[in-house]
């Protein structure tokens, strides 16, 4: 299971795309003649994540907007995922746009676009993205979670070993050698889902037996719902797929899982 959040993310952007022209002739923009906000009218280019105030320059993520003065515009995340923004409205800094099925949230202010469900940034051709002293993907440090001392009790690296899907646990072969699909959690409420060039930084917190977890970069919460199933084992959920992946340390007592080899 290699999907790091930043691949699920790029997957919600492609979506909401196609979901905007899907194939044959696009619907023409409905649009509003008297467009509140037309100010923020102009060609946005994507440039990165936005976590907790911050601009994080990422080259993993591309694309621009269009918004038009009549209120219609232009989403393209490059390829063939590209479609009309049927209606756009703004109240302040605050913007809404439609894009096919999906109502997207956000504010612009000087240029500056940030969506917040997808945590992008954007801004206006004509911004000096200099002077908003973006910081690097691979140089930005996240914030830290905070240490309790539920978090001391659950760090540690835990390993994929198994898989469920309607009552049949399947092992993995290679617990707890998968070096991919791991997840590290650290006292200080920090951590990593994956490894290397494949692993993103996370902060988590716990409340009883459930877990709390998200992209640190990208402020992306995880898509799995993920709990505490037993003493050294967690339960990640994957409610689309109606899959439960069970991550263990090491050295964790699995056998109350009842899992058996694949066939």
């Amino acid at each position: 299971m290699k999907r790091t959040l930043l691949t699920l993310l790029l997957a919600l952007l492609l979506a909401l795309g196609l979901a905007a022209c899907g194939g044959g002739t696009a619907e023409a923009p409905a649009g509003t003649e008297d467009a509140a906000g037309t100010d923020m009218a102009g060609h946005y280019i994507v440039y990165g994540f936005s976590s907790n105030g911050d601009y994080i320059y990422s080259d993993q993520v591309s694309g621009s907007i269009d918004l038009e003065e009549d209120g219609t515009g232009y989403l393209d995340w490059g390829e063939d995922n590209r479609g009309p923004i049927t209606e756009w409205s703004a109240d302040g800094e605050d913007l809404t746009f439609q894009a096919g099925v999906a109502t997207i949230t956000g504010t612009v202010k000087d240029g500056v676009m940030v969506l917040d469900d997808l945590n992008l940034w954007l801004a206006r051709e004509d911004v000096d993205v200099e002077s908003l002293d973006p910081v690097a993907a691979e140089d930005y440090v996240p914030a830290g979670g905070e240490e309790t001392e539920e978090t001391r009790a659950l760090a540690g690296t835990y390993y994929i070993y198994a898989a469920e899907r309607d009552g049949d646990c399947v092992s993995s072969p290679y617990f707890p050698d998968e070096e991919d699909s791991r997840l590290t959690l650290n006292a200080d409420g920090t951590g990593a889902m994956g490894s290397g060039s494949e692993s993103s930084q996370i902060t988590w917190s716990v409340d009883g037996t459930d877990i709390a977890w998200k992209d640190a970069k990208s402020g992306i919460d995880a898509p799995y719902a993920t709990s505490v199933k037993s003493d050294g084992v967690l339960a990640l959920a994957d409610e689309e797929k109606g899959v439960i992946y069970y991550y263990a340390l090491a050295d964790a007592d699995v056998s109350g899982l009842n899992a058996h080899p694949a066939e």
